[in-house]
């Protein structure tokens, strides 16, 4: 494990497309609303879809790293 890393979630944690599972621990995040697809690799939602992650993830002082793209003509906060 990276000294600091809190949890790691990818493509490959995704079950039943409602739960990332935490590849590193016991830190799961679940999907609210419609549910996420996995297509190449790709995690996919829409304006309906959201992650909640676990407080536990977020010490006082933290960074976030993602990769977001829009895909299609709905524009507004893809992480917030």
């Amino acid at each position: 494990m990276i000294d600091g890393l809190f949890a790691l979630y990818d493509s490959r944690s995704l079950t039943n497309n409602i739960v990332l599972k935490d590849l590193i621990g016991t830190n799961d995040a679940y999907v609210v609303g419609k549910a996420l697809t996995v297509s190449d690799g790709v995690m996919s939602g829409d304006i309906d879809t959201s992650i909640y992650f676990p407080k536990e993830i977020l010490p006082k002082g933290y960074t976030l790293f993602t990769i977001a793209k829009y895909n299609g003509p709905n524009k507004g906060s893809i992480v917030f």
